[in-house]
Order: structure tokens, then sequence, then C-alpha cells
């Protein structure tokens, strides 16, 4: 489960992922809609390139620290706002 205890709850693989599909299920889910922190998510994940969050409904969420520390890689986000 993601969450904010300060450190992301891939950390063991984390340098080892390259690409983050999300499936509508999670993207649309109760879960998501509810979340207040993005706290470390993607923390750590050294060969990240590109994510793609263009579909991520988090209206309510009030913290994204850390969120992309140590990603040294990544070098697009999509957002879905006139991302090419």
């Amino acid at each position: 489960m993601l969450d904010n205890t300060g450190s992301s709850p891939f950390s063991e693989v984390a340098s080892n992922i390259t690409t983050i599909s999300f499936s509508d299920d999670f993207l649309s889910s109760t879960w998501t809609t509810n979340l207040r922190s993005c706290d470390y998510w993607f923390s750590n994940m050294t060969n990240l390139t590109t994510l793609d969050v263009s579909k991520f409904k988090i209206p309510n969420v009030v913290s994204t620290n850390s969120m992309f520390e140590g990603c040294t890689n990544l070098a697009k986000i999509n957002s879905g706002d006139n991302d090419d």
C-alpha cells in the first residue's frame, strides 16, 4: 500500500523500476479519490525515465513531499496538460 511512512513502498526494488503502469481500476478507485498524501511514491526510482499520471484522479492530495526524490533519470512527466 502506498502511504506516507517516510519511504517508498517499493524501496527494495526502486532502482529496478523503469516503467510504471496503473490500471484503470486503480486510477478510478475510491482509495485514490480519498488519498491525502503522495509522499515518497516514486522516491529513489533511479531508472524511471517517463511517468504518465494524466489519468490520476487525486483531488484531495495535499502533500507530495519527496515524491520524486532520487529520480535522477526522470525526464518526462505526462500530466495531461498539453503534454506532447
